[in-house]
């Protein structure tokens, strides 16, 4: 898959900073492709060929997870600026959203 630096479909963002450069995380689920692009605030859907299919807003800039079930529900993961899960259906749409329990460490932090 290749595509170009930008924000339309098919294009991923980019930052000049090292803690953001490009996507971050990309999942492959029953011949789809699922790539986390933080800078975009977005997952976007590609299938096989390398076309772009549809974007799923994430809602978050800092997501640095991302999850894909085998039903399409798509979970991303702000693990250090929000601390929360956000979890989508198959259609985009917002299933829930939930922190991270403060007594679960994570690395980094």
């Amino acid at each position: 898959l290749q595509g170009g630096w930008g924000a339309g479909l098919g294009e991923f963002g980019k930052k000049d900073e090292a803690s953001r450069p490009g996507p971050m995380d990309f999942a492959l689920v029953d011949e789809t492709l699922y790539v986390l692009d933080p800078v975009n605030a977005r997952v976007q859907v590609f299938d096989l060929a390398g076309a772009a299919v549809r974007e799923i807003p994430s809602g978050t800039h800092a997501a640095d997870f991302l999850h894909v079930g085998r039903d399409g529900t798509v979970t991303v993961l702000d693990a250090f600026v929000r601390r929360e899960f956000r979890v989508f259906g198959s259609d985009g749409g917002v299933r829930c959203t939930t922190k991270v329990p403060d007594a679960i460490s994570l690395p980094f932090r």
